[in-house]
């Protein structure tokens, strides 16, 4: 009953943490590599009906990003090159840099909207919870979740990240819902549900597997169930996909139905070997499907991912590939200290549990809630890991809600009463000392077992550590240090002149004499620093040298000044 009765408060008090520890570290950061893009793609969808930006991801979150610039009205520069040629980097970077309204005012306006997104998401998770597990087990999620320096960190940015974490949680109990009910009403919530997250992420559409097997896991436990229930259902859930889609590319979806300049055949886009993309190839073909830009864009993602991506995880660097186990280093080295602990915690207790008995009959008899949380969770981490896409955490944080959820029911409802309180004393300290240490750094985070943001170098690059977010940080030091000449190696779209930076480049490592010349404080991203992105040893005369500090974790600075500068 304690925790029915502080239920709103905490929840409220929580929640309005979270959003103020947002709001104020954004405001230090410029835009991170992607942001522009989509910020960029998101406007054009709303003003101009075309698609042609940014089609590895589809529009909807993008264009609830852009909403706000409508009434800020920046110009949109289709005039440029960049437009015409699909040049989508440079032209996001002209729309945000080179624009009658600041760059700071749109990104803002903006992040707002995520951060919106990030403030409803907890609030359905911690009312879903209370409702599931009880009001204890809710407060320990949100807490754990509104504590998260991956979920500050990634709820703030113009991106697809955090709303289709938010889609799949939601379309998953939705679909939980309809399978206890079996109401025609909840099949479209959840049909509905489904439809949102896959015109958010591509990646939502593994939710129609994820779907199937819960499914099959209901029927497992309640025979009343069929397979041609599931047929149906799954049909028309799909129906509904099908037609959000269409609206989301309304302008697009209008052109070709009203039988316009016909757009060129799906199937010769799809080039490669493989039987996935030779099946794609024969049903494009077959079914004579035109290059809609929804199509167009699950193709890109297919053939970047089978291409690979540039990736470094623990002091290896490939230019093309992945790792199966990069996620699984990723998820240890990143989620918070006290996570873990509770994870831990949770297996122990779950290893005991099922050590006695009959384990297929206990595994039948248990509350399809826990189902409903551990088999998106497990599909999704699994699938990830298929992936050859190795950039960034951020590609699992729909793993995080499901986690925080089942790891603060188990743990609150074992039967170790005894130890409880000084688990959770830990917990609490462990995840605010954590989030506490790391304002307003928050993209930086790496846990107290990996060593900290300090040596999150070791482990990660990219959007895990360092996204060309700091900039203005770059500029605020050089306040603060009298302004000295520097030297900036950049990774990220950020304008520097736009900061006051000069944008002054470093020697290779081959150019021995302009190295000989140099006299000022090299500041360089750590991404271009260990050799990602750019040509092998290209930075390597410089870590041979003792950095005499970082901005963000992200860049770091060298003194290559002269000796009567220093």
């Amino acid at each position: 009953m304690t925790g029915e009765r502080i239920f709103w408060p905490v929840t409220v008090f929580l929640l309005a943490l979270l959003t103020a520890a947002q709001v104020v570290s954004i405001l230090q950061e410029c835009q991170t590599y992607d942001e522009a893009v989509h910020l960029a793609a998101g406007f054009s969808y709303l003003t101009t009906g075309d698609y042609r930006l940014n089609p590895e991801h589809p529009p909807l979150s993008k264009m609830l990003a852009a909403i706000p610039l409508l009434f800020l009205k920046p110009h949109l520069p289709v005039e440029d090159a960049s437009w015409s040629n699909g040049n989508t980097l440079y032209f996001g970077a002209i729309f945000l840099y080179l624009n009658q309204v600041p760059a700071d005012t749109m990104l803002f306006a903006a992040r707002c909207v995520t951060i919106l997104w990030t403030l409803c998401f907890g609030l359905v998770l911690a009312v879903w919870t209370r409702r599931h597990f009880g009001a204890s087990v809710a407060l320990l999620a949100l807490f754990l979740y509104a504590f998260d320096p991956n979920i500050i960190a990634h709820g703030r940015y113009v991106t697809s990240d955090l709303p289709i974490a938010c889609f799949v949680f939601l379309s998953t109990i939705a679909w939980a819902t309809f399978l206890s009910s079996r109401r025609f009403g909840d099949l479209l919530v959840a049909g509905f549900a489904l439809a949102v997250a896959a015109v958010i992420k591509f990646s939502g559409l593994i939710l129609l597997p994820i779907f199937a097997l819960l499914y099959l896991i209901r029927w497992w436990q309640d025979r009343k169930l069929s397979f041609g229930h599931l047929a149906l259902s799954l049909a028309i859930a799909g129906g509904i996909t099908f037609v959000v889609i269409a609206a989301c590319y309304g302008p697009e979806t209008v052109r070709l139905t009203r039988g316009g300049a016909p757009p060129d055949p799906l199937a010769p886009r799809i080039a490669g070997d493989g039987w996935i993309r030779t099946g794609m190839r024969r049903a494009a073909s077959f079914l004579n499907l035109p290059s809609y830009s929804y199509l167009v864009g699950i193709d890109t993602v297919v053939r970047h991912d089978r291409a690979g991506h540039s990736a470094y995880l623990l002091g290896q660097t490939l230019e093309k590939g992945g790792w199966w186990y990069y996620f699984p280093v990723a998820f240890a080295v990143k989620t918070p200290t006290a996570v873990l602990l509770l994870l831990l915690a949770t297996l122990l207790i779950v290893a005991g549990f099922l050590r006695h008995g009959n384990l297929l009959g206990q595994l039948r008899d248990l509350p399809f809630d826990w189902y409903v949380l551990v088999v998106p969770m497990s599909a999704f981490f699994l699938f990830s890991m298929q992936s050859r896409i190795n950039i960034g955490l951020r590609h699992i944080l729909p793993v995080y809600p499901f986690l925080f959820v089942l790891v603060s029911a188990i743990v609150l409802g074992s039967p170790f009463r005894k130890a409880l309180p000084v688990l959770l004393a830990a917990v609490a300290l462990l995840q605010v000392a954590e989030n506490v240490r790391i304002f307003p750094h928050y993209l930086a985070f790496f846990n107290f077992p990996s060593g900290g943001p300090a040596r999150g170098t070791d482990y990660l690059r990219d959007s895990n550590i360092d996204w060309g977010q700091d900039l203005k940080k770059l500029k605020i030091w050089m306040d603060t240090h009298g302004n000295p000449p520097v030297c900036v190696e950049y990774f990220g779209m950020g304008y520097a002149k736009h900061y006051g930076i000069p944008e002054n480049s470093m020697p290779k490592t081959w150019e021995a004499e302009k190295r000989s010349k140099l006299d000022c404080i090299g500041a360089i991203s750590a991404t271009i620093l260990h050799d990602v992105y750019v040509k092998p040893g290209q930075f390597a005369w410089l870590r041979q040298l003792k950095p005499i500090g970082n901005v963000g974790y992200s860049i770091y600075l060298y003194d290559l000044r002269k000796p009567r500068a220093r």
